[in-house]
């Protein structure tokens, strides 16, 4: 059989078994050893230079390449957490809010005040015993009134509601904040929030 077709025959030092020997080495390259004659091929090789190492500067760009590849890959991610984390920001708030308010009255009938059918504003006033000036934001609604057997009325809060007090540096709630459709309808849908986010 003719080896060439397979390639550079490739030779097991029996000293140090290191198998880096060719056939025209009469010594090992590895102990320094004399080489038997008669020595079997352990594998044959189809490189030119079987043992030869990789450049130092090809190691040296997979590496620099490597390494960039992974810091790209870190910064898209902080830049997609970062944008992730801003966007629905604005979505989140709105949507801990209903966009309809409802509750019963004590003689049954139910009341419905939706987000856009509130109004609120501030002014300057004397809202308490003392006399001391605040600011006191106040609100109207509008909505439907169901009755017990399913008749529908329109409804309106009659007169202004004082939600909240602004005095003293102190913001405490109004004389109408736990005890009306309106200032509850304000409070749930997220127009009070709004109100005291850009005025107080």
């Amino acid at each position: 059989m003719n080896n060439s077709k397979k390639g550079e025959p490739i030779y097991r030092c029996p000293s140090c078994k290191s198998i880096k020997v060719k056939k025209s080495d009469l010594k090992c390259p590895v102990c320094f050893e004399l080489l038997p004659t008669d020595l079997e091929p352990e594998y044959y090789s189809t490189k030119k230079d079987p043992f030869k190492k990789s450049s130092g500067i090809g190691c040296f760009f997979k590496v620099f390449f490597g390494l960039f590849g992974a810091y790209l890959f870190f910064v898209l991610i902080m830049v997609l957490l970062e944008i992730g984390g801003k966007l629905p920001s604005s979505s989140n708030n709105q949507s801990r809010f209903r966009r309809e308010y409802c509750s019963k009255t004590t003689s049954g009938r139910t009341i419905c005040i939706k987000r856009e059918n509130i109004t609120c504003y501030t002014e300057r006033d004397y809202p308490t015993y003392r006399n001391i000036i605040a600011t006191i934001l106040k609100c109207r609604s509008y909505g439907i009134s169901t009755d017990l057997v399913g008749n529908r009325f329109h409804w309106s809060s009659n007169r202004t509601r004082y939600c909240m007090y602004k005095y003293d540096f102190k913001l405490v709630k109004g004389k109408d904040y736990d005890d009306t459709f309106t200032c509850d309808a304000a409070k749930k849908t997220g127009v009070l929030d709004k109100m005291v986010e850009k005025h107080f």
